[in-house]
């Protein structure tokens, strides 16, 4: 779950695919989501990671500052997120997102 703030004070809370690597988190996100637009309003974020399993619940949690990477510095990552939750032949090859690529 990613937590990023709305320009109103209020929290806007979404469940999104992630990747974790190098000490940082990274979530896929088309240029026009409301998560997108509060990052570029508010450079800032939280997110929670959980597995929950019976008896072995576990979970992670993280907040800082955001950045946002465009166009080609995100289309490698973006396409490791991806692979984490889609196998490949349902990939099709498909290389780009439907709406400019943005990694946060």
């Amino acid at each position: 779950m990613l937590a990023t703030h709305n320009s109103g004070g209020t929290i806007h809370l979404t469940p999104i695919w992630f990747l974790f690597e190098g000490g940082c988190f990274y979530f896929e996100s088309p240029s026009t989501s409301r998560k997108v637009k509060n990052v570029e309003e508010s450079p800032s974020a939280s997110v929670v990671v959980d597995a929950r399993e019976p008896g072995r619940e576990r979970w992670v949690s993280a907040s800082g500052p955001v950045e946002i990477l465009r166009d080609a510095e995100s289309a490698s990552i973006n396409s490791r997120i991806r692979r984490r939750y889609v196998a490949e032949p349902a990939l099709g090859g498909r290389s780009k997102p439907h709406s400019p690529p943005q990694t946060m």
